[in-house]
């Protein structure tokens, strides 16, 4: 029987990848384009050279402060301005690229 509720676990340990569930190997496989992640094992049958730690695989967008200030403004406002206006609002700042590594390392 399939479980929706799966969760990818991996974990990270002195910059090493020590254990990966077979969900988190399978996404990440498909994502970086290799045979398996874990493994570090591209398409060829070879090991990759690139760490697979190291690939900028994730990715958050930040909104700017004055973008969320115009929401909120938007959203007082009435009748057919609204709808106008919020399909023209680009309110995505700036996109920051990060790899397991790098959260791994983040202080949370």
């Amino acid at each position: 029987m399939f479980d929706s509720l799966q969760e990818g676990i991996i974990l990270i340990q002195a910059g090493k990848t020590t254990f990966m569930n077979d969900l988190s190997n399978k996404l990440l496989s498909t994502v970086c384009k290799l045979n398996n992640f874990f493994l570090n094992i591209n398409d060829t049958g070879e090991t990759d050279e690139q760490d697979p730690l190291d690939r900028k695989i994730f990715y958050i967008f930040e909104n700017t402060k004055s973008s969320i200030s115009n929401k909120s403004r938007k959203k007082k406002s009435h009748g057919s301005d609204y709808s106008k206006t919020q399909s023209s609002d680009k309110s995505i700042g700036k996109k920051v690229e990060y790899s397991l590594r790098d959260l791994s390392q983040l202080q949370f």
